[in-house]
Formats: C-alpha cells, sequence, structure tokens
C-alpha cells in the first residue's frame, strides 16, 4: 500500500512520540530585567490558543564536571497543566536557542517549591536530564519505574543538566595502587613475624 501523502514511501512512516511542534507554538514575550537579563518565553496551544507555560532563561557560565562552560540557565519553568506537554516544548525551544546563544546545553534547578505535592524533578529526569550525583539519578529512576509520584519530602532543590553530565569515572589505578601497597604491606608483616 502507498501512502497517499507521500507517494514516494511505500509505508506509513511512524509518528514521533511526542511531536510537540504542531501542539504548541513558543515565542519571545516583553519582560523587563535589566538586573539578571532573563528573557521570557511563552508556549501557546495552538488548538485553544491559550498560554500554557512560561520560561525565563539566559545564558551563564557554570562549572560542569570538570570545564568552565556557556549553558543556558532555566530561571523559571511553568507549565499551567502536568502531562500536555507544554513543559517539554519549553525544553525543546531552550535547548535550541542555546545553541543560537553557543551554549553547550541547558540547565536548571528543580525545585518543589511551586508544586511541593508533585516536584518536577522526575519529569526532568524523563526529559533526559541528570543531577551528576549517580545514586540520585538512580532514586529519580526508581521513581520513574514504579510509576510514584515524588514530593518535596523526597527531593530537595538539585542542579540538572542537559545534556547529562558524565558521572565521575572510577579511579582505578588508585585502587589498584591501594591494593598493591596493602599486599606489599601484608607481606611485609609476615616477613617480620616469622
Amino acid at each position: 500500500m502507498i501512502d497517499s501523502i507521500n507517494p514516494q514511501l511505500p509505508y506509513i512512516p511512524p509518528k514521533p512520540k511526542n511531536d510537540n511542534s504542531k501542539k504548541f507554538v513558543v515565542s519571545e514575550v516583553p519582560y523587563d530585567d535589566d538586573i539578571y537579563n532573563y528573557r521570557a518565553f511563552t508556549a501557546y496551544s495552538t488548538e485553544t490558543n491559550k498560554s500554557c507555560g512560561i520560561m525565563l532563561c539566559r545564558p551563564s557560565i557554570i562549572i560542569k564536571g570538570d570545564n568552565v562552560v556557556r549553558s543556558m540557565q532555566i530561571g523559571e519553568l511553568y507549565a499551567t497543566s502536568n502531562q500536555k506537554g507544554a513543559g517539554t516544548a519549553l525544553l525543546d525551544y531552550a535547548r535550541a536557542l542555546s545553541k543560537t546563544e553557543h551554549c553547550v546545553g541547558i540547565h536548571l534547578v528543580a525545585s518543589g517549591c511551586y508544586s511541593p505535592e508533585k516536584v518536577p524533578h522526575l519529569f526532568y529526569r524523563k526529559y533526559g536530564m541528570n543531577t551528576g550525583d549517580k545514586k540520585l539519578d538512580k532514586k529519580m529512576d526508581k521513581f520513574i519505574k514504579r510509576g510514584k509520584k515524588a514530593t518535596h519530602m523526597d527531593f530537595d532543590n538539585v542542579l540538572m543538566y542537559f545534556p547529562p553530565v558524565e558521572y565521575p569515572k572510577k579511579n582505578t589505578i588508585w585502587r589498584k595502587l591501594f591494593r598493591c601497597l596493602n599486599n606489599i604491606f601484608a607481606t611485609s608483616k609476615k616477613c617480620v613475624a616469622r
């Protein structure tokens, strides 16, 4: 069967999982901020023509891993309703904007100050962000896997990054040296004891 929309393809192409490009239009809105230089963006629904979310962001310099880099800081991200895609559309826009501003990615502080009974940490983790703390990221992954909702009692405010920060590598050279010294020390104890 040939697709009637695109006759060159002998199959219907799969739809993207979350195609927010058609559900939302993100545009910059006037925002007077002479101190921090944030820019404001609003996501509008193409179905209802209403504002569904707002984001404040600006380029900033951060330490990511062992490097000092330029990253797009999201100072505030608020979606009016959950599970509709406005938050994802705003994050996608911030990622695209970060490239035009010569940034390596985006970062934000995941905080439950606006919704303490449903903190945004898990949403950001599902988006692909991480904290750089393997233990904390695994804790979020367990919440996601179990479908459990997280509250302010489960997670503190934490910096999250996209693209994800690499976890610190295990220092195997130092471990090998430590084991070697322990073996030498243990052997020397045995020799002295004889």
